[in-house]
C-alpha cells in the first residue's frame, strides 16, 4: 500500500470522528437567507428558512449503502424549509459552506426539481432532479489532485451556481452536493452531503427538463463513487445523471479548456505573437501589461482594456495597436484603473514595432516578470470578472493560470495575478461583470472588506466588528445591547468572534441587527496574526520546564482517570482556555468564601451505624413534588460554551441519563428552547430569572419559558446584585463582563468606582439600562412576578436566617429557598450555605414546614450532599463541576461528574446505615465544630429563636 492510500485510510478514520459542513447560509440575486442551522432542532419552533431541515445534528453523510434511501434526497431526515427565495432565470445563487475539510477532496453538483405546488409542502419523494452544473477533477497530480471541493475551500468556501435561464418560471428545489471522496477507495467509503432550499424562479424560460428521483442518482459502484483517489487519476467520470445543458453553470468549477476571447473584448492570449527583437519590456516603478498583437480595438475608447494616462499621446505606445486619445480614455466610461507608463517607457516606445508593443511586452514574454504594484490593488476591467475574495496584494491565485483556461500571459500567483480570457459568459468559477458594464473598486471591496478599513471603524459614532467572518455595522446597537456599550467598543474594529460565540445563544445575531448591518466578508488574509509571549509560542525558561515537568507527571489524560471532583476540574484546566478558566475558577477577592464553601464541610463529622442491612440504597427524591433520582441538582452557571461547544444542552442531556434537575441559567450560551429540547418527559428543569430594570424584557421572557413544559419554576436571583470582583476573571479579559445581564449599578471592573449616574452619558435611565434591577423588594417583585407566570418561585440567594424566616412568611407565593452565596463570587467573607442551614435550624426551624430549602456551593464530594441533606436540605445544587466536567470531555464529562457524586453519596448512606434519602437526619452527622462559628447576637423574630440556641444552652 502506497504512503498516499494509506493517507487516504487515515483520512477515512478520521471522518468518522470529525465534524464536516453544511450550507449555513444562501444568496439568492444578491439577498441574504438564512441556512438551515442543525441546533435549530433544539429550538421549538425553529426558525423558518429557505434551507431544508435535517436530523443532521452531528454534521454527517449519507454513505452509499444508504443510496436507495430518502436520506439522500436531501441529508439524513430532510424535510422541505418553510420558507422561499425568488430569483430570476439566469440568476446566481451563492451557497456558503461552513468550513469544509481540506482532506474531503471530491466533485460538487447542483440538481433541480421541479415542485408540483409549494415546496414548502413537497413530498421528497416526489421529487425528480435534473443536474444543472457539476464540478470534478481539475488535475489528478500530485496525487490526490485538485479537485471542485478545494476550489470550493479556496472560494470562502463557498460554491455559486447559475440558474438555467430558459428554465420555466416555478417552484424548485436546488440540491447542491458534495460526495468526499477521501475514503472512497473502501467499499462503501464515499461521503454524500446534500443540502436543498426552497426556490421561486420567475422569468419568461419554457424549459421543462426531464428529471428523476436522487434515489436514483448513484449506485455504490460507479466509478465515481468506488474510486481511489490516492492511486493518481488522470481522468474522473463525475457520478449521477447527464447534465442539462441549456445555460446552467456554476463556480468554482474549472473548464477544460481556455475560454475563447470575444470580438468586442478582444484578450490577450497564448496566440498572441511571439516580440520581434527590437521590442522591450517597459522598465519603470509602475506596472506592465501584455498588449494584443492586432486590433486597435482592444485599446479604444469604446472598449478599453487598460487605459493609459492622460500624458501619453495615442500612438506613443505603439504604431500597430495605438490606444485612444489621452481624451478619449479619460471620457472612458468602462476604464476602471489607470495605468502610468513613465516617461522613459514612452521614450523607448516611440518608434513603434510591427508586432505587439514595445512597452508591453508580447503574449509569450514571461508575465511574472511583472507583479502587481502595492499602489495598484485591485484592477478590474471590462469583461474580466472579479474575485470574490481580495488579498491584500491585490489578484492572486484565486486566478488559475492558462492550464485552467485562462490567459498564460498575464503573471501567474507566483508573480502576481492571473486574469480569465472574457467570453459571452463568465469563466466557469468566476462571477461576471454586472449587465453593461465594469465592476469599479467600491463594487469589488463590497465583495470583501480588509482587516485595515474595519479598524477605521472603532468609536461610537461609526462601529464596525467581525464576527463568523462577516463585517457587522453594531453602530446603531450600542445604546442597545443589555450588556452596554463599553464591551462592544473594546471590540471594535477587530475580530470579537471568540469574545461573542460563547456567550451568544445561535440566532442572537440574527435577531438584534437587520439585514443591512452585515456589510459583507472579511478579508482574512489581512486580519493581524495574534502575537504570543516567548513562553506561550515555545519558549522555556528553565522554571518553566521545571513546572512542566511536575505537571506532566501529575496530568490526567482521560475522563476513566478522573477519581473525583478535582481530578476533573485538573483535566479541563489542561484543556480549556485561560478565558474559560478565569470566568469558572474566579470568586471575589481573596477567594475565602469560595474555600470555605467547602472547608467547611470537612469540619462536619459523619456518625456511621453497624449491624445495618446495607443492600439497598434510594438516591430519588422529590423537589417542589417534581421526582429526581438524585437529591442534587445542576444549579444555574453561565456561559458553559465557554468550556465546550455542548453547552448547557450537553449538561442537560447528561442530567437526562441520571435523573437530575438542572437549573438554566438566565446567561446560558445557548436558548431555553435548544437547552430543553429533546428533554424526557420525566426530566426536571428550573429557570434562573435576573429581573431587568426594563421589566417588558423580563416579562417577554417569563412568556416564553411559560411555554416550556419543561421548565418546572422560576429561580429568582437575589445573591449578586452587583458584580464581586472578580480577579481571575478580570486577568482574562473579564468575560463577566460580556454577561447579557449584568448589574444596573455597576459596570466593567470592581476595581475602579462607580461613574456618577446623573453625569454619565445618556443621564440615569440609560445608566440603569444594561441589566438587573436594583429596586428589587419583598413587597413589589413578587406579586409583579406572580402576575407574570403560575410557576413555583423559588428565591436563590439567601444567606441569613432572617431573610429565610421573611421568605417563610410568603408562602405558598414562595415555594423553596436556595441557600448561596453565589460560588463566593459576589461578597467575600460571605458565609458558606450550610452556615445558614444552622441558623435556621438554631433560631427559626419553622422554615422547614413553610418552605424547601435548598443547598449551593462548595460540593466536592458524596459526603458534603449527604451532610447538607441531614442537616435539613432537601437538595444540594453543584454549579462548577458540571462546567469543568464540560470542559474535561463535553456531554460525557458531565455525566461523569454525576457519576461520581452518586456513587459517593450511595457509599456515605450505606455507611450510615441509611436505605432512603428521608431516612437523612442530625442523628447522622456531629455539627459542633461549626455551630460555634454561626452568628450569634441578635434577637431573631418570633419564638423560634428559643430553638436549637436554647437547647444548646442546656
Amino acid at each position: 500500500m502506497s504512503a498516499l492510500q494509506i493517507l487516504g485510510l487515515v483520512a477515512g478514520i478520521a471522518s468518522t470522528v470529525s465534524a464536516h459542513g453544511y450550507v449555513s447560509g444562501i444568496v439568492v440575486g444578491g439577498k441574504y437567507y438564512q441556512g438551515y442551522d442543525p441546533s435549530f432542532s433544539y429550538m421549538s419552533p425553529p426558525p423558518k428558512v429557505i434551507g431544508w431541515t435535517t436530523t443532521v445534528t452531528d454534521n454527517g453523510f449519507v454513505a452509499p449503502s444508504a443510496y436507495k434511501t430518502s436520506d439522500i434526497i436531501c441529508h439524513r431526515g430532510g424535510a422541505p424549509g418553510q420558507a422561499s427565495a425568488t430569483i430570476a432565470a439566469g440568476g446566481k445563487v451563492e451557497l456558503q459552506w461552513t468550513e469544509w475539510p481540506e482532506s474531503h477532496h471530491g466533485p460538487v453538483i447542483d440538481y433541480m426539481a421541479k415542485c408540483p405546488g409549494k415546496c414548502e409542502d413537497a413530498d421528497p419523494s416526489s421529487l425528480e432532479f435534473f443536474k444543472v452544473s457539476e464540478g470534478g477533477l481539475i488535475n489528478g497530480n500530485p496525487a490526490p489532485g485538485k479537485w471542485a471541493s478545494d476550489d470550493l475551500i479556496a472560494n470562502n468556501n463557498t460554491w455559486e451556481t447559475t440558474i438555467p435561464s430558459t428554465l420555466a418560471p416555478g417552484n424548485y428545489v436546488l440540491r447542491n452536493e458534495i460526495i468526499a471522496l477521501h475514503s472512497a477507495g473502501q467499499a462503501d467509503g464515499a461521503q454524500n452531503y446534500p443540502q436543498c432550499i426552497n426556490l421561486q424562479v420567475t422569468g419568461s424560460g419554457s424549459d421543462k427538463p426531464a428529471g428523476e428521483p436522487a434515489t436514483q442518482f448513484y449506485t455504490p459502484t460507479d466509478p465515481g463513487i468506488k474510486v481511489d483517489i490516492y492511486g493518481g487519476l488522470s481522468k474522473y467520470v463525475i457520478p449521477g445523471p447527464a447534465l442539462y445543458g441549456k445555460g446552467g453553470s456554476s463556480s468554482p468549477a474549472p473548464s477544460s479548456a481556455p475560454a475563447a476571447p470575444s470580438s468586442s473584448a478582444p484578450v490577450y492570449s497564448s496566440a498572441a505573437a511571439a516580440p520581434s527583437s527590437t521590442e522591450k519590456p517597459v522598465s519603470n516603478d509602475s506596472l506592465s501589461y501584455i498588449a494584443p498583437s492586432s486590433s486597435a480595438a482592444a485599446v479604444s475608447s469604446s472598449a478599453p482594456v487598460y487605459s493609459v494616462p492622460a500624458s501619453s499621446s495615442a500612438g506613443a505606445i505603439s504604431s500597430s495597436a495605438p490606444y485612444a486619445s489621452s481624451s478619449a480614455v479619460a471620457s472612458s466610461s468602462k476604464c476602471t484603473t489607470r495605468i502610468t507608463i513613465s516617461s522613459s517607457a514612452a521614450a523607448s516606445s516611440s518608434a513603434g514595432a510591427a508586432s505587439g508593443s514595445a512597452a508591453y511586452p508580447a503574449a509569450s514574454s514571461s508575465g511574472s516578470a511583472y507583479p502587481l504594484p502595492s499602489s495598484i490593488s485591485a484592477p478590474v476591467s471590462s469583461g474580466y470578472p472579479a474575485p470574490t475574495g481580495m488579498p491584500s496584494g491585490g489578484f492572486s491565485s484565486m486566478y488559475p493560470t492558462a492550464s485552467s483556461g485562462f490567459s498564460s500571459v498575464y503573471p501567474s500567483a507566483s508573480g502576481s495575478y492571473s486574469v480569465p480570457a472574457p467570453s459571452s459568459s463568465a469563466p466557469a468559477g468566476y462571477p461576471s461583470p454586472p449587465a453593461g458594464g465594469d465592476y469599479d473598486m467600491d463594487s469589488l471591496l463590497a465583495q470583501v472588506i480588509k482587516a485595515v478599513k474595519v479598524q477605521q471603524h472603532r468609536s461610537s459614532e461609526s462601529c464596525w466588528v467581525i464576527l463568523y467572518g462577516n463585517v457587522y455595522d453594531v453602530t446603531s446597537f450600542l445604546p442597545d445591547h443589555p450588556g452596554g456599550s463599553k464591551i462592544i467598543l473594546q471590540l471594535a474594529g477587530s475580530d470579537a468572534t471568540e469574545e461573542y460565540d460563547p456567550v451568544h445563544p445561535p440566532g442572537t445575531l440574527e435577531d438584534s441587527l437587520p439585514p443591512e448591518a452585515k456589510l459583507g466578508p472579511i478579508d482574512a488574509s489581512t486580519l493581524p496574526k495574534e502575537e504570543k509571549a516567548p513562553e506561550q509560542d515555545g519558549g522555556k525558561s528553565p522554571k518553566r520546564e521545571q513546572r512542566q515537568q511536575e505537571q506532566d507527571e501529575d496530568a490526567i489524560d482521560s475522563l476513566e482517570e478522573c477519581l473525583n471532583l478535582d481530578d476533573i476540574e485538573k483535566l479541563a484546566t489542561q484543556r480549556i482556555s485561560r478565558k474559560a478558566w478565569g470566568y469558572y475558577y474566579s470568586a471575589g477577592d481573596d477567594l475565602m468564601s469560595k474555600r470555605l464553601n467547602n472547608r467547611v464541610y470537612s469540619s462536619i463529622l459523619m456518625r456511621p451505624r453497624i449491624f445495618v442491612d446495607c443492600t439497598n440504597c434510594d438516591t430519588s427524591t422529590a423537589l417542589l413534588g417534581n421526582k429526581v433520582n438524585l437529591p442534587f441538582f445542576v444549579s444555574p452557571a453561565a456561559m458553559a460554551r465557554l468550556g465546550h461547544p455542548d453547552g448547557e444542552h450537553g449538561i442537560a442531556r447528561a442530567c437526562a441519563k441520571f435523573g437530575a434537575m438542572q437549573l438554566i441559567s438566565h446567561n446560558a450560551s445557548q436558548t431555553p428552547e435548544q437547552i430543553v429540547a429533546d428533554a424526557q418527559p420525566s426530566q426536571v428543569f428550573g429557570w434562573q430569572l435576573y429581573v431587568q430594570s426594563e421589566r417588558k424584557k423580563s416579562e417577554a421572557m417569563l412568556a416564553r419559558i411559560n411555554k416550556l413544559k419543561s421548565i418546572k419554576f422560576i429561580c429568582l436571583t437575589l445573591d449578586a446584585p452587583v458584580p464581586g470582583k472578580r480577579e481571575h476573571d478580570e486577568r482574562s479579559k473579564n468575560v463577566g463582563s460580556n454577561l447579557g445581564v449584568r448589574s444596573s449599578v455597576q459596570e466593567g471592573s470592581a476595581s475602579k468606582t462607580s461613574e456618577d449616574p446623573a453625569s454619565a452619558s445618556g443621564g440615569v435611565g440609560k445608566a440603569l439600562f444594561a441589566g438587573t434591577a436594583p429596586d428589587l423588594t419583598w413587597k413589589t417583585t413578587l406579586p409583579w412576578l406572580r402576575k407574570h407566570t403560575d410557576l413555583p418561585i423559588v428565591l436563590k440567594g439567601v444567606q441569613t436566617h432572617e431573610d429565610a424566616y421573611i421568605a417563610s412568611l410568603y408562602a405558598p407565593l414562595v415555594s423553596g429557598i436556595i441557600l448561596s452565596n453565589h460560588g463566593g463570587r459576589a461578597m467575600d467573607t460571605a458565609p458558606p450555605a450550610i452556615h445558614t442551614l444552622l441558623e435556621i435550624r438554631k433560631y427559626c426551624p419553622s422554615v422547614f414546614k413553610h418552605l424547601e430549602v435548598w443547598v449551593d456551593g462548595g460540593i466536592k464530594r458524596g459526603t458534603d450532599i449527604v451532610k447538607a441533606l441531614c442537616l435539613g436540605a432537601k437538595g444540594v445544587g453543584i454549579g462548577r463541576a458540571p462546567l469543568f466536567g464540560l470542559g474535561a470531555g463535553g456531554k460525557e464529562g458531565v455525566e461523569r461528574v454525576l457519576e461520581i457524586l452518586k456513587a459517593e453519596t450511595e457509599t456515605a448512606m450505606r455507611l450510615l446505615g441509611v436505605e432512603r434519602v428521608e431516612e437523612l437526619g442530625p442523628r447522622c452527622v456531629n455539627a459542633r465544630a461549626v455551630e460555634r462559628d454561626l452568628f450569634d447576637g441578635v434577637e431573631s423574630p418570633g419564638r423560634e429563636r428559643w430553638g436549637m440556641w436554647v437547647r444548646s444552652m442546656l
